[in-house]
């Protein structure tokens, strides 16, 4: 990471290709703080893989969004399959929750020739009435 000044302002910049796990939740829990500075209750949770699909959770005006951060570097490939169950664990442990919003949160470092949208990962689960 390399940290310059500019007007004043310190800025950082992040090097996506070397970052762990810890410094990704920590940046993404930064950037939801932010987000929500003013507005919203947000509680970062501490699972360590018992979150009950819950890593960041944002109250505002009674309304509940549930973050699930998943850190996934060398991206989904078909070795893989159990990321995709996870994540769907994740989406219906969640559901319990009753949440207005859940979003996922992955880091995917892998570069696409072009570039592509990112598989489906959720389709056929159920969703709130």
């Amino acid at each position: 990471m390399s940290v310059g000044t500019r007007e004043g302002r310190t800025d950082m910049a992040i090097d996506w290709d070397h970052i762990t796990q810890p410094r990704f939740d920590r940046i993404v829990e930064a950037l939801v703080h932010r987000l929500y500075a003013e507005d919203a209750e947000v509680k970062v949770m501490n699972g360590r893989g018992g979150d009950g699909g819950i890593d960041i959770k944002v109250t505002v005006d009674g309304r509940v969004r549930i973050y699930q951060l998943k850190y996934f570097p060398d991206g989904f490939p078909g070795s893989y399959q159990g990321r995709r169950a996870g994540i769907k664990r994740s989406f219906k442990k969640a559901l319990e929750h009753d949440p207005d919003d859940w979003v996922l949160v992955v880091l995917d470092l892998l570069p696409r020739q072009p570039p592509q949208p990112p598989p489906r990962l959720v389709g056929g689960l159920p969703s709130r009435p």
